[in-house]
């Protein structure tokens, strides 16, 4: 048993042979393709290439496209600072900027 049916099991606490493998394999894509991490979080052609290039070569039951909790600090005003070589860091906040409470506007789909 391998794959989702492996994950559905264990989510479901019916018995597994074994602890279904979901890697985060984040910007490493970028590195498996020979990006670096801002043209990789950048493009969703990247992504997908870095994400099937983990598939490949570590064959998972599964894997997360993406998990950047910077995406939700920049959706709700926060600046990034981008790197070559890892995921971008968190440079302010909008309520430290003059921004008040009442002028933050929860983003839509």
């Amino acid at each position: 048993m391998y794959g989702l049916e492996l994950i559905k099991r264990a989510f479901a606490l019916q018995p597994v042979e074994r602890v279904p493998w979901v890697p985060f394999a984040g910007v490493h894509g970028g590195f498996l393709t020979g990006v670096d991490a801002e043209t990789y979080l950048k493009s969703s052609q990247e992504i997908v290439k870095g994400v099937s290039k983990a598939i490949e070569e570590y064959k998972p039951d599964g894997i997360p496209v993406v998990f950047d909790l910077q995406t939700e600090a920049e959706a709700l005003g926060c600046r990034l600072r981008w790197s070559p070589s890892t995921p971008p860091a968190v440079v302010s906040h909008p309520l430290s900027e003059g921004v008040s409470i009442d002028d933050l506007v929860v983003p839509g789909p």
